[in-house]
């Protein structure tokens, strides 16, 4: 049921890997208002969506009671920690690197959709 309930966040994981470490052409150094740039309104995005789905997910399946109790913190924590976890994997890529800005993007993405969560279900 894990499986069946999560199916689509799990497959939207492997796309945000495949688009996280492909490579790019170098990028000019991150100022703060860098936040606000495609690359990071990209994060916000794909990171929002990431979270809507295992937050959806986690809560129909059955499985792991804890996941079903908390869907929305759980979700939370394993979206920021995936995205922790890709910036890590960058940095071991030729022409990526770990950005601070992009985690931050990546936290911002995931209160995103939580949002979208509650206004789409009305919890």
């Amino acid at each position: 049921m894990f499986i069946k309930y999560n199916l689509f966040g799990i497959i939207w994981a492997f796309v945000i890997l495949g688009l996280t470490t492909i490579p790019v052409p170098e990028m000019p150094d991150q100022e703060w208002m860098q936040l606000f740039s495609i690359d990071k309104l990209a994060h916000f995005g794909v990171f929002a969506i990431q979270t809507l789905l295992l937050i959806v997910g986690y809560h129909k399946q059955n499985r792991w009671s804890f996941l079903r109790a908390f869907p929305v913190l759980t979700a939370i924590g394993s979206t920021i920690l995936y995205g922790l976890v890709i910036e890590i994997i960058q940095l071991t890529l030729p022409s990526r690197s770990f950005e601070w800005f992009d985690l931050v993007a990546d936290a911002i993405g995931s209160g995103i959709g939580t949002g979208l969560f509650y206004l789409i279900y009305k919890l």
